[in-house]
């Protein structure tokens, strides 16, 4: 199922914009006792982002795949992000936000059917009592993220074990780490393809918690920096980074002028 409103579908005339909202909203009371295997909307005009979280709220716990695609600034009311993080039927989730805002209700949460995971423009932040934040995904294959933090926390635990493919892309402009997770933790058995993008810093430390499993992994690693202002911590989550795929299968490397001659001598031949 899927809503699909943007830029080149705006409402020309008086009522059509209600006439969409009561469509939504009467498909969804028609079917509450009923699962979706797909539901997808997609909004380029301005809405009250009350009326988004109440159906996303309403989606995330009968929806097996989900995509949700919008251009206005919102947050996760309360009860969308405890019905995103308690979902046991999400088999697929694609979030592509400008920017969207969402608390982590709790310091665990297990996603036992998610299979594939892709966020764009998210902010997460912490549970206040925590200061570890992890995440179980048993058949989680795809972890794809472009533009998003993780705040006010030490560390961020990624349980996957049959994760094959990670892809991570930071913008320094979109990016806010003022108070951002210092270290993400990846544990994957079946790690096939690991991509990281960033433009003039890396924002976090990325770690295995064994490299000895990413021995069948290709790395494309990217980090644009001018080398007039090399960033020492930059630098210093790089040489990490590098580090950690020691055992690959495969190696590309797209930033040297980021690691002094120091770093590079101590990296692994």
């Amino acid at each position: 199922m899927s809503f699909l409103n943007t830029e080149f579908h705006s409402f020309k005339k008086k009522g059509e914009k209600m006439s969409f909202l009561n469509f939504v909203y009467r498909t969804l009371l028609l079917t509450q006792t009923s699962t979706f295997k797909s539901f997808s909307i997609f909004l380029g005009n301005k809405y009250d982002m009350s009326l988004l979280n109440t159906w996303i709220s309403n989606i995330l716990v009968r929806s097996r795949n989900l995509r949700v695609e919008t251009h206005s600034k919102m947050s996760f009311s309360a009860l969308a992000s405890h019905s995103l993080f308690d979902s046991k039927l999400l088999e697929e989730v694609v979030l592509k936000m400008d920017s969207c805002a969402i608390r982590v209700p709790k310091m665990f949460a297990r996603f036992r059917s998610l299979k594939l995971l892709k966020l764009s423009g998210i902010l997460f932040t912490l549970h206040s009592s925590s200061k570890v934040l992890t995440l179980s995904f048993p058949l989680l294959k795809v972890f794809e993220t472009v533009n998003c933090s993780w705040l006010n926390g030490n560390s961020l635990n990624l349980i996957a074990p049959l994760l094959e493919r990670v892809v991570i892309v930071e913008d320094a402009e979109s990016i806010s780490n003022e108070t951002s997770v210092p270290t993400i933790y990846f544990s994957g058995f079946s790690l096939e393809q690991f991509s990281y993008c960033g433009f003039a810093n890396i924002s976090y430390y990325f770690k295995l918690f064994d490299s000895s499993y990413a021995h069948n992994a290709s790395v494309n690693i990217v980090v644009n920096q001018c080398p007039t202002n090399r960033d020492t911590e930059t630098e210093s989550r790089a040489f990490v980074l590098l580090n950690e795929f020691r055992q690959m299968k495969c190696l590309k490397f797209e930033g040297c002028e980021v690691l002094g001659q120091s770093k590079v001598a101590k990296l692994p031949s």
